[in-house]
């Protein structure tokens, strides 16, 4: 697909134990993440005990509501968030 044609981007953080991944809407002009807006939807997925790599397993449930604590450390170390 181009890039002048989807709506959002996402951008994913992974640590030892989750994967952060935050979506941005996009720009279809400039072809960029629209930084200063309010990002679309966040999610965040435990990985502990993640020995494999199906991520049916690993990626079912989006944790990210229940846990603002870790998406908050997230956030930060992204550097997207200031």
């Amino acid at each position: 697909i181009s890039s002048s044609k989807f709506n959002y981007m996402g951008y994913s953080i992974r640590s030892m134990n989750y994967r952060y991944t935050v979506w941005f809407k996009w720009n279809q002009t400039s072809l960029k993440p629209m930084f200063n807006n309010e990002n679309y939807t966040e999610e965040l997925y435990n990985h502990t005990n993640d020995y494999s790599n199906n991520m049916d397993i690993w990626e079912n449930i989006n944790i990210a509501n229940d846990h603002p604590n870790i998406t908050k450390k997230f956030k930060l170390y992204s550097g997207i968030y200031r």
